[in-house]
């Protein structure tokens, strides 16, 4: 594909894009240059003969969805939290009992180390505590505080802003055949 590169696991690029630091240190690919939250990269792609007609939609939905993130951590960001914090507080207050940071783990399905460094922010912000397993002295535990109770409602809320935003925005499609539609690509 002319004008086009692999980006290893960071998927396929037109050649002249940038790759964006922040995305990558995330773990993350690049989001692209948007408009109006659509991807508008890939004019180089779209020949006259349709050819790249699939990857115009690949990357329009690549566009979306980073859109969208961008617009749930801009409604967190006020209120000190990402979308990972909230969902380990998330984790914490549905569960209701404190939990090793291995099963803090296996719930986000990410590795041990990860959800340490979160919770090490959640507890530096005061938002979650640390606490010796009464079972087993080698184990830890994490432990809402209040005001991580208080602050996982806000990000709820904040959250339940954007979705409602979007699927407003979405309201003149039918929301079955989109939801049908993108969840045969998964």
């Amino acid at each position: 594909m002319d004008g086009v590169r692999w980006l290893g696991r960071r998927g396929w690029r037109p050649a002249n894009t940038r790759t964006s630091t922040t995305a990558c240190k995330k773990g993350l690919p690049p989001a692209p240059p948007c408009r109006n939250g659509l991807s508008d990269y890939v004019t180089a792609m779209n020949q006259s003969d349709g050819a790249g007609a699939h990857v115009d939609l690949t990357f329009s939905l690549i566009g979306a969805a980073h859109a969208i993130e961008d617009r749930i951590e801009s409604s967190l960001s006020p209120l000190g939290l990402s979308l990972a914090k909230l969902n380990v507080l998330g984790i914490l207050v549905d569960t209701g009992t404190p939990l090793t940071l291995g099963e803090l783990a296996q719930k986000l399905a990410c590795v041990r180390s990860n959800v340490t460094q979160l919770v090490d922010r959640l507890e530096a912000d005061g938002l979650v505590k640390r606490e010796a397993d009464s079972a087993d002295r080698r184990s830890i535990r994490a432990v809402v505080t209040d005001a991580g109770r208080e602050r996982q409602v806000a990000g709820s809320q904040a959250l339940a802003r954007v979705q409602e935003d979007i699927t407003h925005a979405l309201a003149r499609f039918d929301s079955a055949h989109i939801e049908k539609a993108l969840n045969s690509i998964r």
